[in-house]
């Protein structure tokens, strides 16, 4: 398989072995090997929950898979902040759209 644009809640799933999401999101990765690309914009959430609901530990096990080159970290750049924009101005009053969510557009 080629490249995915994971999101928070996908790589909270695989860290957290009690997140409803583990077990489907584990055999995705498994079964059909995607490069994982991981938008900067969503590193600081990731780490966070990570630290807040599972501890230190598995945050530091995140961060070292992000430096081994197991989940691909990517920039966002100037383009990419347009567009987000774009969609965040898109789904404005239905209040769907954080910049977060926009980055992975």
């Amino acid at each position: 398989m080629g490249k995915v644009i994971a999101d928070t809640g996908a790589i909270y799933a695989l860290a957290d072995r009690s997140d409803r999401w583990h077990e489907k999101v584990k055999r995705f990765v498994q079964e059909e090997s995607p490069t994982l690309i991981l938008p900067s914009t969503t590193l600081p959430e990731i780490c966070y929950l990570i630290n807040k609901y599972l501890g230190q530990d598995k945050e530091k096990m995140f961060l070292r898979a992000v430096l081994k080159g197991e989940i691909s970290l990517e920039e966002v750049g100037l383009e990419d902040i347009k567009v987000a924009l774009s969609y965040m101005k898109s789904y404005r009053e239905l209040n769907l759209c954080s910049w977060t969510q926009a980055s992975l557009q």
